[in-house]
């Protein structure tokens, strides 16, 4: 069930909102930027997706033609991205699990986790070993 969930980067000039099933599906993904940042996220629509972020502290990486990920100039934590895949549907955001406010290491330990195979763009797949990810 959706809850709107509260997030930010370290410093906290980066802030969302978002309506998000914490008890659903995150995901992790083997591309090159998502394993190097071992990015653990939730996907939403773009409508239930907040950016109340001061415009100033937002820096942006674009990768590809997928991804547009989005971090703070001041400490470097990527609280969320936006990126439009067809096969995901169109166009979503996706808001980084450890920066929603309030989670508990419990609640953290019993999110369910799917997997991408992102480096070969098999976005509905999960890659032959995810131990790493």
């Amino acid at each position: 069930m959706k809850q709107t969930v509260k997030g930010s980067c370290h410093c906290g000039a980066m802030r969302f909102e978002a309506d998000v099933d914490v008890s659903g599906s995150s995901g992790r993904c083997n591309c090159s930027i998502c394993q190097k940042k071992r990015s653990w996220e939730f996907m939403v629509k773009p409508e239930d997706f907040r950016d109340l972020s001061d415009p100033g502290a937002v820096a942006v990486y674009r990768f590809g033609e997928v991804m547009e990920h989005k971090f703070c100039k001041t400490c470097g934590v990527a609280p969320f991205s936006s990126g439009v895949l067809d096969v995901l549907g169109g166009p979503f955001c996706t808001v980084a699990v450890t920066c929603i406010d309030g989670l508990s290491p419990e609640q953290l330990a019993n999110i369910p986790v799917g997997y991408s195979d992102g480096r070969h763009d098999n976005w509905t797949q999960a890659p032959a070993v995810t131990s790493y990810l």
